[in-house]
């Protein structure tokens, strides 16, 4: 009997751990990737990321959960590394043979039962289902045109652009603040236009990576996983972030400053440099727009929009696809439509929780192999209600994160496949512990006593 064809848009994150679930399922995948290679936005060339940056979860969450990370990772490992990482995972499981590379596909559309793929080199095809993967951060939002010097924050690559520049950066948000960190040695002066701030925090709390800290319960009082937030809630949230950023509730008058009583809800940027280089002035932040005549370069930090431009029309209306960079589409646990059976979504959210990427694909192969019953119309319907009520939300009071309960979405999808799956991986935390001890060892050997301090307090808290 011949296997179900399962076309899958994308080679990064997302589409890799889909391709590597069908050929688990008895389903065979075909991954239409539009560049020459896989990585999505963790290409060191054609992604949207920059030479040197890190991610802002560790490792014990950025992490397919059956594939560890290597003994030598950093806990919040850098661009080239996360590439390295992923090219890894599609060799271990002999993923490129399944992959069309330089093969952008360029109409979706339904046939009947069928999906019908067009693309330049191979014409119209059949598929039994369709797997989106394309990831939400697929086209860059401008709200100017690029010109020799003024660019988007995915077109930044290195300091080599912007060394020795007067350089105006836009957007308060987590590019902004990381670009304006990793260029305030380089450039000649940096302004940051910051209009709506966002609480800065580092990448450790208390010794502990972040994502360790924030992400141990679900953080929802209803069944449902986009609960809407009350005052209450946003209140005790900015209170609490006000402690991880004292210095941005002090003054007023500071482009930086937010109400720690605010009942907004609470917006983040992670960097832990940022506010060491705004206090000695190599970064100069200001509210309202800057007009510098010496300025070289302006990076526009404004974000991404979801790009459905291959889409057949009645497909993007079924999925009521919007212009919207928060929720572009609405789904049921950002995977399914009603009323589209035979496609599912992966990695389609804000945030980049491999574990989730992997219980999606998970799922929607489970279904497509027919090992799952799809989810009942009516906790779709429930689920799309929730969306668009968030969606419809005044802009200040929308989550940064639409679906930010990352351990209740885990959990939602743990229980539909009956399977055990952390978040805050065991394997990974062990390796850590092993990992905190071998430097201690190795540091004490040779004296260091502040860096043995450092590793001794960060092993007590494992």
């Amino acid at each position: 009997m011949l296997s179900k064809k399962v076309a899958i848009i994308g080679a990064g994150p997302a589409g890799l751990v889909s391709a590597k679930e069908c050929l688990e399922s008895g389903l065979e995948p075909v991954v239409f990737e539009s560049q020459a290679d896989i990585g999505g936005l963790w290409h060191p060339k054609t992604g949207s990321t920059w030479v040197g940056m890190r991610t802002n979860i560790s490792t014990l969450t950025s992490v397919f959960p059956d594939f560890p990370w290597s003994d030598t990772a950093d806990e919040f490992p850098t661009q080239a590394v996360m590439y390295e990482y992923l090219c890894r995972y599609a060799d271990t499981y002999d993923l490129k043979n399944y992959i069309r590379f330089n093969c952008a596909v360029e109409l979706l559309e339904q046939n009947g039962n069928k999906w019908q793929i067009k693309t330049q080199p191979f014409g119209t095809e059949s598929y039994d289902f369709v797997i989106v993967a394309s990831g939400i951060f697929s086209k860059p939002h401008m709200p100017i045109e690029s010109s020799s010097n003024i660019m988007h924050s995915s077109e930044y690559k290195s300091v080599a652009q912007v060394k020795d520049k007067n350089i105006v950066i836009y957007g308060g948000g987590f590019s902004g603040v990381e670009i304006a960190a990793a260029i305030a040695e380089h450039a000649k002066s940096i302004v940051h236009i910051v209009r709506s701030p966002h609480w800065i925090i580092p990448r450790y709390i208390g010794n502990q990576p972040l994502d360790k800290v924030f992400y141990q319960q679900p953080n929802r009082s209803d069944p449902h996983e986009n609960s809407l937030k009350t005052a209450e809630d946003n209140i005790k949230v900015n209170a609490y972030m006000a402690t991880l950023s004292k210095s941005q509730t002090l003054d007023v008058n500071n482009p930086l400053y937010i109400d720690p009583t605010s009942s907004n809800p609470a917006k983040v940027a992670i960097s832990d440099n940022y506010m060491g280089h705004v206090e000695s002035g190599k970064i100069i932040v200001k509210k309202d727009i800057y007009a510098d005549p010496n300025c070289d370069l302006k990076i526009y930090c404004t974000g991404y929009q979801l790009r459905l431009d291959y889409m057949h029309p009645d497909v993007k209306k079924t999925l009521q696809f919007a212009e919207d960079q928060l929720q572009p589409i609405l789904l049921h646990k950002c995977t399914w439509h009603p009323n589209l059976p035979n496609m599912a979504f992966v990695g389609m959210y804000r945030g980049p929780y491999l574990p989730i990427m992997e219980l999606q694909a998970k799922w929607a192969t489970q279904v497509f192999s027919g090992k799952l019953p799809r989810p009942t119309n009516a906790a779709m319907q429930i689920s799309l209600a929730h969306e668009k009520k968030l969606r419809e939300l005044p802009k200040q009071l929308r989550p940064q994160f639409p679906h930010g309960d990352y351990v209740g979405l885990r959990n939602d999808l743990t229980e539909v496949l009956k399977c055990r799956h952390n978040i805050l991986h065991r394997y990974n935390l062990r390796t850590q512990r092993l990992k905190l001890v071998a430097n201690v060892v190795a540091l004490a050997t040779y004296g260091v006593k502040q860096q043995v301090h450092t590793y001794v307090n960060k092993l007590r808290n494992f």
